[in-house]
């Protein structure tokens, strides 16, 4: 039945001192879905359907950042990032 082929991706997105932060972009290439992580740097898709997925986040004065995932169960699959500093160099 079509619930069993359903999951969830959460995970915590923090900065080069471990700090949460919060209103970063999270996206699932590909998709429509979209999420703002929390003032504890925290966010959720839920269902996903079952499948293997790019989740890319951006914030402001942070590179972006992806990871593969494979949502493969009703169990949610955590993806956390540790942003770094985009470099003072770069020219926009």
């Amino acid at each position: 039945s079509f619930a069993q082929t359903v999951g969830a991706i959460r995970g915590k997105v923090t900065n080069p001192e471990n700090q949460p932060v919060a209103g970063a972009v999270v996206s699932l290439e590909e998709t429509e879905k979209r999420a703002v992580t929390d003032a504890a740097g925290n966010f959720a898709f839920a269902s996903i359907g079952f499948g293997e997925y790019v989740v890319i986040v951006t914030s402001d004065k942070y590179a972006p950042q992806s990871q593969n995932i494979n949502v493969n169960s009703n169990a949610p699959i955590r993806a956390d990032f540790k942003l770094e500093l985009l470099t003072e160099s770069v020219e926009v």
